[in-house]
């Protein structure tokens, strides 16, 4: 008797099931249910309000007219300034070259100890037209700054999963060749905006002799960079190299005009999703989380950052009764020596407003 592999016969079956399938659809014809769609994450994501035709009318003065229109008429030639803060190591270094090499008509200038907007002037000065600033933290990039000069916007994005040509798996090399640009899902209002400022960076007029290119693709707010050479096979088959950097973005705020973090006007800014409070206590919990007697753990009845009381709650916890209460450490043998009443804590005093304990002992 001869065995067969497990394996061999889940192929048999699957292929058996397919044929099955084609056939009942064949029969059927135009009365054969629809094929079925699957559930991912992009096609059950909530429809964007602010998603642009591209035939819109507004949006197409608006173009038409802002600060990026006159390098896609080819009015202004793009020149980068790529920049960073201070004591680079290696890799970062390493990591610039090949930015620059990205960006035909960059180049690396050492920050040193000179501030940002003096940078800036002087970049204006010398006739380049976006400055970009990498920040880090030791070895490894966490913010980067595309500021177009010199009427702006600036956007800050936080920069992540860097990989450099070294540590990328069959990397090919590179060339100097002016490389095409492809952007993805930038479609609404604020995409077109971030999507149009890196195209600025690169000319218009690719060399795709080549045969490179930079593809910046946005996925739930997420943008991914890759640069890759496509090279040519047998039966028109076309496959792709990735020649590097890659890396992510987070877009962080877009602002009008260059870097200003003081009086600079902000078109967009990120802001985490928080948990509301309401009326100075946590949603659900009648002021206090159950199991902890009434203090958040951790913290021993003082919540960090909050001067020692929920904003908008007047010094109480909203709920339970509670008074916060400055004494003095002389104070302390006049607490009521009771744990289900107060809570003593350095030179702070929460009192538990009880029937039979009047509020004026501690006032």
């Amino acid at each position: 008797m001869v065995s067969v592999p497990a394996y061999f016969l889940t192929e048999v079956v699957q292929e058996t099931g397919k044929t099955s399938e084609k056939k009942e659809k064949e029969e059927l014809g135009d009365k054969a249910p629809p094929k079925q769609v699957p559930k991912t994450i992009e096609s059950m994501r909530v429809f964007e309000e602010t998603m642009v035709d591209p035939g819109d009318r507004e949006v197409q003065h608006d173009e038409d007219h802002d600060e990026m229109a006159p390098y896609f008429k080819r009015e202004v030639a793009p020149k980068v300034l790529i920049t960073h803060s201070n004591r680079t190591v290696w890799r970062i270094r390493k990591f610039l070259r090949e930015l620059r090499s990205t960006i035909p008509s960059s180049k690396v200038f050492r920050r040193k100890n000179i501030r940002l907007k003096r940078v800036i002037q002087q970049a204006i000065s010398k006739d380049y037209t976006h400055v970009i600033v990498l920040h880090h933290d030791k070895t490894v990039p966490n913010g980067l700054i595309i500021s177009q000069l010199p009427n702006g916007p600036t956007a800050h994005f936080r920069i992540s999963n860097v990989r450099i040509r070294k540590e990328i798996k069959r990397c090919g090399l590179h060339t100097y060749h002016k490389p095409e640009v492809v952007l993805n899902n930038f479609g609404t209002r604020l995409g077109h905006r971030v999507g149009r400022l890196f195209a600025t960076m690169f000319e218009q007029d690719p060399e795709f002799v080549g045969r490179q290119v930079v593809t910046f693709h946005n996925q739930r707010d997420y943008i991914f960079f890759r640069r890759h050479r496509y090279v040519f096979k047998k039966n028109m088959r076309v496959a792709l190299q990735e020649l590097g950097p890659r890396f992510t973005l987070k877009l962080r705020s877009l602002q009008k005009g260059t870097f200003d973090t003081k009086y600079g006007e902000y078109e967009f800014v990120h802001k985490k999703s928080v948990s509301r409070v309401h009326d100075g206590c946590i949603p659900g919990t009648k002021g206090f989380i159950p199991g902890t007697e009434g203090c958040i753990p951790g913290t021993k009845g003082f919540i960090p950052g909050t001067k020692d009381f929920i904003p908008g709650s007047e010094g109480c916890i909203h709920g339970t009764g509670c008074i916060l209460v400055q004494k003095g450490i002389s104070l302390k043998e006049e607490c009521i020596l009771d744990r289900n009443i107060y809570l003593w804590y350095r030179r702070y005093c929460v009192v538990l407003l009880d029937k039979d304990v009047q509020s004026t002992v501690f006032v």
